[in-house]
């Protein structure tokens, strides 16, 4: 009785596992023959991308604008600012651990000296005694002391990128909001033109009213357009009041009076070759 058992349950085990079969997956060949649109389909090209110009970036880009004022604010914000003396700082030291490590990778000199002091018949003197020198070298042979000396220098080189990158950075940040700072102000003296000749337009509506030969419409429609223009006049000295605080922030200090911008426009900087990447433009030193 019991071998019946366990060859029925053996059996129903057989069918549940043939009742989960499931189907293999299509071959390449069968998805190409389902897919029949995919057949006639022509690839185009391989794409290329744009050649890399080889032209080096030139230095001094700040200069490029010919703003003697924003040149002089820069240097300003260089000298201002806490945090780059920090990554100078830390530019040192890491120089300093750089000799360290290669400090270890050269022989070892030692001088020393001995003396002695004489006191008797009432003459004070002193002698030199005796000099040793004596030299020292541990040879480097598992490389643990040029790994560290490699070590030290990547370290040096990063610091030095981290410091040259806020400086950048600072620079970049100062001449945009510069330069938003002197667009603000024309949009601002455009906008106070335009709240002007909107009053004089309410003015002519009034007047034509007067006489009889304009409606009370035109009138609300003219001061509307005018309280129009005055919110945007409004807005533009935020703006413009903004870029004044975004540069006194970059300053670290209050600037002077003849600070904000007063030029018509800015100057047009150099352009930097096709395919070069953005990034490019902080490679230049200021």
């Amino acid at each position: 009785m019991r071998p019946a058992k366990d060859l029925l349950a053996t059996a129903a085990g057989a069918f549940l596992l043939a009742g989960c079969a499931t189907k293999p997956p299509p071959t390449r060949s069968e998805i190409h023959e389902q897919s029949g649109s995919l057949t006639n389909l022509a690839l185009a090209d391989p794409w290329k991308a744009a050649p890399v110009s080889t032209n080096a970036i030139r230095d001094n880009w700040l200069t490029t604008f010919a703003d003697d004022q924003l040149n002089a604010l820069v240097a300003e914000a260089m000298t201002n600012n806490p945090d780059l003396r920090v990554a100078a700082t830390r530019v040192e030291q890491a120089a300093q651990y750089v000799e360290l490590a290669r400090a270890a990778l050269r022989p070892a000199v030692n001088l020393l000296g001995t003396g002695g002091l004489n006191m008797g018949g009432g003459d004070v003197s002193s002698a030199l005694q005796g000099l040793s020198l004596g030299a020292s070298w541990e040879p480097d042979l598992w490389g643990r002391m040029r790994y560290g000396r490699n070590a030290a220098q990547a370290t040096q080189a990063a610091v030095e990128a981290d410091c040259e990158f806020a400086r950048q950075s600072l620079a970049a940040s100062l001449a945009r909001s510069w330069f938003i700072a002197a667009e603000t102000r024309q949009q601002q003296q455009l906008a106070e033109e335009m709240v002007g000749a909107a009053q004089r337009l309410v003015d002519l509506a009034a007047q034509r009213q007067h006489v009889g030969r304009g409606s009370e419409q035109d009138v609300v429609l003219a001061r509307a357009n005018l309280g129009n223009y005055q919110d945007a006049a409004r807005q533009v000295r935020l703006a413009h009041s903004q870029s004044l605080r975004a540069i006194e922030l970059l300053l670290g200090a209050t600037p002077a009076p003849n600070s904000p911008p007063g030029r018509t426009s800015p100057g047009s900087p150099t352009m930097f070759p096709p395919g070069c990447p953005s990034r490019c433009s902080n490679a230049g030193r200021t």
